[in-house]
């Protein structure tokens, strides 16, 4: 009888200290690189992810070297190959231009693996433009998402059993995370580390990397209230931003035909506050980035004829 208690005893300890080696077994991280990747997009949640305990951070790509935008001469080796890359339990898939995103969008077996992948995962998380991998594969379909405020429409028209939507830092549904474009990846791996470690964890981190620009409920999940109550000081800001709209409209009417970003391609939103000058016509951008560089050099990036 004796023999069989020491059994049990034993048994009950082994099966504890398993169960605990389990649960603090690190969560694999995959953050995906390609040519192009904007440089934010996926080092604002490595950041995150590698500064928080309990995950294990790594990079994928189907290339055995990247180079970075906006940055070229910034190269990485990724650590993994898509054929020896540990199976994740989250993966981020960052956003990059129209010409970087397109070149993996059109490559089948990488989207093939996007698809396999995304059936492993715990979380999949897109940031920025990196949501149209996830919607040529159908995991947006059924489901409300978000990404750059310059590519909504594009991601719409892409993905029409998707609703996107706009003026969203990031979109929880399902185990399906998109978020806004470039520093809202820092959001969307904060929301996950709250979720996951708590929102004492979450706010040492933003601590540790002094991003003051993280609000818990700036963002939008599926089947949960997470927006605020508008107050009175909210409507009235709201009415004088309905203004300043309205203002700048008359600005930006003569914006070129194409009402696209003349370097990325990407759809121009309207109240875009970057704005240029050419031979007397206003050009927008979706971004500072693409102004700077169309300000350096216009000629290359405008048609002829405007």
């Amino acid at each position: 009888m004796k023999s069989i208690y020491n059994f049990l005893i034993v048994s009950i300890l082994t099966m504890t200290a398993s169960f605990a080696q389990t649960e603090s077994k690190p969560l694999n991280v995959a953050v995906f690189l390609y040519e192009g990747v904007e440089l934010l997009d996926f080092a604002g949640p490595y950041e995150v992810f590698g500064n928080t305990g309990g995950f294990n951070v790594y990079t994928v790509s189907y290339l055995p070297e990247v180079s970075i935008f906006p940055q070229k001469k910034i190269k990485i080796k990724p650590d993994y190959q898509l054929v020896d890359c540990p199976k994740p339990d989250i993966i981020i898939f960052p956003g990059a231009t129209t010409e970087g995103v397109m070149k993996v969008y059109m490559n089948e077996d990488v989207m093939k693996w996007v698809k396999e992948i995304n059936e492993q995962t715990q979380i999949t998380m897109s940031v920025c433009t990196g949501a149209y991998f996830l919607s040529k594969n159908g995991i947006l379909d059924g489901k409300s998402v978000t990404t750059h405020h310059g590519a909504v429409d594009y991601l719409q028209k892409y993905t029409p059993k998707a609703k996107v939507l706009r003026n969203t830092r990031f979109v929880e549904d399902g185990k399906i995370i998109t978020t806004a474009g470039v520093s809202a990846g820092l959001d969307g791996a904060l929301h996950i580390v709250e979720k996951l470690k708590g929102l004492e964890v979450a706010k040492q981190v933003v601590s540790a990397l002094e991003y003051d620009h993280w609000k818990p409920n700036m963002g939008i999940v599926i089947g949960a209230t997470n927006q605020q109550p508008i107050n009175k000081k909210t409507k009235v800001s709201i009415k004088k931003s309905k203004v300043k709209v309205a203002q700048k409209e008359e600005v930006i009417k003569d914006f070129l035909a194409e009402e696209t970003d003349p370097v990325c391609k990407m759809h121009i939103d309207k109240n875009t506050k970057y704005l240029s000058e050419y031979k007397g016509k206003k050009i927008g951008f979706c971004s500072i980035v693409c102004k700077e560089m169309f300000d350096k050099k216009p000629e290359k990036f405008v048609h002829a004829g405007h």
